[in-house]
């Protein structure tokens, strides 16, 4: 087995396999990839893809569960375009990034694996899919803004061997216990970095992106987390940042990174989610869409990609089967049933050809700061709330109102 003392989990927001990885299989990686794919809208009328040719899309696709019931259509995935017969810009759903844009994923792609058939863990919104990776169920839940009262992964694990690392808000405050809750283990990004430099990781990093486009109302603190209109070159950058602290820490040769996304974002995506594995009821009976996600280790094999089942709640397995093994059965019968990563950690010892990833120009499209909301005071751009930065506000006003300081949530 892999010696691996510490994991780190990234998770960013809405987009699919095809839309980001799909090109892969283009370029001669074993990789159950489609680009250029057509769907009808409404009216019949074949809506193909096409490189999005900015790192910026224009469109914010539907992703609650109605549209996404209708974008699985039965496992036809033929739904995507429906909805949008107005929209100008309804292609960007059914088109694609690639190495040309999303140089930090191709290189991680080509160092290290590519999980090709990781789905969402419901066919619905962020919250649900979050609580399925912390908690290893939702509850029940299938909509946004809705707390949750239950035990998470980390629970389980041994005191003091985790931290949850926030840029803006840590998603976690979402879980009732850790509302309020100051102080470790939840902690700002910049302990993680300086952690790295130290070797002090704990066993489990769990990292939140940058979800808002400001913190509250200070300017130009961008979003990193993907979600559109997030630029994903933002993202891209980040993974980088993570990735390259890691590899230059003490910590390295011990270390295994997850990165992935808490579901499709309503882009298309080719491949029908399979049942569930815990043999659910309704609507938990089949997983989410596809998205996009990569392990990273000097464990793993080099540009081998994995084709096994897995879903969200395979981050708390591999966790609970590493840093708590007595306790994988503890949390839920979705965890229960899960396969852990750690069969994807195949290297009979660490690998030590790494290499180190440079960041990628970002082009800012705003000539002026950003003022969010619907008027904007003279010099500023006004940009619209997207749904998860008001929701993300929302969290921010509860936390405050539990009396954790800004400089702590």
């Amino acid at each position: 087995m892999a010696d691996i003392r510490h994991l780190v989990i990234v998770m960013l927001e809405n987009r699919s396999f095809d839309h980001m990885l799909g090109y892969l299989r283009g370029t001669g990686m074993d990789v159950d990839g489609v680009i250029g794919a057509t769907s009808s809208d409404d009216n019949g009328t074949p809506i193909t893809g096409y490189h999005l040719e900015s790192t910026r899309v224009r469109i914010r696709p539907h992703h609650h569960r109605k549209e996404v019931v209708r974008q699985i259509n039965g496992g036809a995935m033929d739904g995507f375009v429906k909805g949008y017969s107005t929209n100008s810009h309804v292609a960007e759903i059914m088109s694609w990034y690639d190495q040309r844009d999303l140089l930090t994923y191709d290189s991680l792609a080509r160092q290290f694996v590519v999980c090709d058939q990781w789905f969402a863990s419901f066919a619905g919104p962020t919250w649900p899919n979050r609580f399925f990776a912390l908690c290893g169920t939702s509850g029940g839940r299938t909509g946004n803004l809705q707390w949750f009262d239950h035990a998470t992964f980390f629970d389980l694990l041994p005191v003091d061997s985790w931290r949850y690392y926030s840029h803006d808000i840590a998603f976690l405050r979402t879980v009732e216990k850790y509302k309020g809750h100051r102080g470790p283990p939840i902690a700002k990004i910049s302990s993680f970095y300086r952690a790295c430099r130290e070797g002090t990781l704990p066993s489990v990093s769990w990292i939140d992106p940058n979800f808002t486009l400001v913190d509250v109302d200070a300017l130009l603190n961008w979003a990193n987390d993907d979600h559109p209109p997030a630029d994903v070159a933002r993202g891209q950058n980040l993974i980088a940042r993570i990735y390259n602290h890691l590899i230059a820490s003490p910590a390295w040769p011990h270390v295994a990174l997850v990165v992935t996304y808490d579901e499709h974002g309503g882009f298309y995506d080719h491949v029908r989610p399979p049942p569930s594995p815990a043999s659910e009821a309704a609507p938990f009976d089949t997983l989410g869409v596809r998205v996009p996600a990569l392990v990273v280790s000097p464990w793993a094999p080099r540009g081998v990609p994995f084709h096994g089942t897995l879903d969200h709640t395979c981050i708390a397995r591999t966790a609970l089967e590493l840093f708590a093994p007595d306790r994988v059965n503890a949390l839920s019968p979705r965890v229960t049933a899960s396969p852990s990563l750690l069969s994807v950690l195949s290297e009979p010892r660490p690998r030590t050809d790494q290499r180190r990833l440079d960041g990628i120009p970002i082009l800012e499209t705003a000539v002026a700061p950003i003022h969010m909301g619907s008027t904007a005071p003279s010099g500023f751009h006004s940009m619209e709330l997207t749904d998860a930065q008001q929701e993300i506000l929302t969290l921010k006003k509860a936390v405050l109102e539990a009396g954790v300081p800004v400089e702590n949530h």
